[in-house]
């Protein structure tokens, strides 16, 4: 694996489990039903328990792993989309780490 890639991807692992860290820490007292999605013309549309929080950042995790793994088999032959693949792991990682910081948010 390219030392990229390896960057790339590291820094997706490093945001997932920053998210992962943030639901146990954060959540770590809640017992009570937590509002998962918030509608600013139905108010409250979805409530959860910390679980779907944490399956939430378990979900992206799988497919972030799924993508190195990708990522890897491709880089042999396609250098470019291997990249492109690891680098969209970051974007995936920060966009779920930005949905578990909103879910806090209104928490």
């Amino acid at each position: 694996m390219s030392p990229i890639n390896r960057f790339s991807s590291l820094i997706s692992l490093l945001l997932i489990f920053l998210a992962l860290s943030f639901i146990y820490v954060i959540f770590a007292d809640v017992h009570q039903s937590i509002i998962i999605r918030l509608d600013t013309y139905r108010n409250l549309t979805f409530l959860g328990a910390r679980a779907d929080a944490l399956r939430i950042a378990v979900i992206g995790l799988a497919i972030i792993l799924f993508n190195i793994i990708f990522a890897r088999i491709m880089e042999k032959k396609y250098l470019f989309e291997a990249r492109t693949l690891s680098f969209g792991n970051i974007l995936v990682a920060i966009l779920i780490l930005v949905v578990i910081s909103g879910i806090i948010l209104v928490n």
